[in-house]
């Protein structure tokens, strides 16, 4: 019983009732020699978790970010980034179940205070450049999305008031091939995009490559209950891969 429900999270993702984006921006901006620099505050800012709001589950004035066990690779990155970028010892915290915080009072406060609102939400006008938009597109990414196959890309999370900025967020990128699926009734409730990434995208993409797949071999290495283990665990594998390849193929007839 336990396998199948976890399994039926894994697969959750995979249905829904989706909306489309209509292309309107034709051909993507020439990306030959684009140089994908990151913005430091902006792509953080994209991987801070925001269930419920910003500051429901942070201490607004010390935490950086809490972590779950298979976040641990995001959570080292991060905390070696801060010290690389803010000069700033930010290493985290680990308890022993592998969850972890990171905090840092000076950083934590001004990035609170500067990018998001009383209620939590992040101040969107604070994107004022592309810069900027990319850096923190490509911090979401990291976190909370994945690519499926070639240029086809997806970002959910769960009760966030982040996931309702990201559909201006790819507009404002040009990015007008989007499919989003909002899974009302679940537990949590969730906001999915599908996404056709334009080429300057995907450089910001690919300069976290490394770091993105080791979290997300994190993130299957640590579902409880070793549910692609076994015999029962390979049936479950063939499951969720069959499930996965019809959602490309349809995303393939209304993306292409």
């Amino acid at each position: 019983m336990k396998q199948t429900f976890i399994l039926s999270i894994v697969l959750i993702s995979l249905i829904g009732t989706p909306t489309y984006g209509q292309p309107k921006y034709g051909a993507p901006k020439d990306s030959t020699n684009f140089e994908a620099t990151i913005n430091p505050d902006h792509f953080l800012a994209g991987t801070f978790s925001d269930y419920l709001g910003r500051f429901q589950y942070i201490d607004k004035a010390t935490q950086i970010d809490k972590y779950y066990p298979y976040e641990e690779p995001l959570a080292t990155y991060i905390g070696n980034y801060i010290i690389k970028h803010y000069s700033i010892q930010a290493a985290p915290q680990f308890e022993e179940s592998r969850n972890s915080i990171i905090l840092s009072p000076a950083l934590a406060s001004r990035m609170h205070n500067e990018y998001f609102d009383a209620k939590g939400s992040f101040i969107y006008r604070k994107l004022d450049t592309e810069e900027k938009k990319y850096s923190y597109l490509a911090g979401v990414y990291y976190r909370f999305g994945e690519q499926l196959e070639g240029n086809i890309y997806k970002l959910q999370l769960a009760n966030s008031p982040k996931a309702k900025q990201l559909y201006q967020l790819l507009n404002d990128l040009e990015c007008d091939k989007i499919v989003h699926k909002f899974l009302r009734g679940n537990i949590p409730s969730s906001d999915i995009y599908y996404f056709v990434a334009t080429p300057r995208m995907i450089k910001y993409f690919n300069s976290i490559k490394e770091e993105k797949a080791a979290l997300q071999q994190s993130f299957y290495g640590n579902l409880p209950g070793n549910i692609f283990e076994g015999e029962q665990g390979k049936a479950a594998k063939e499951i969720v891969d069959k499930e996965r390849k019809e959602l490309v193929r349809s995303l393939h007839l209304v993306l292409d």
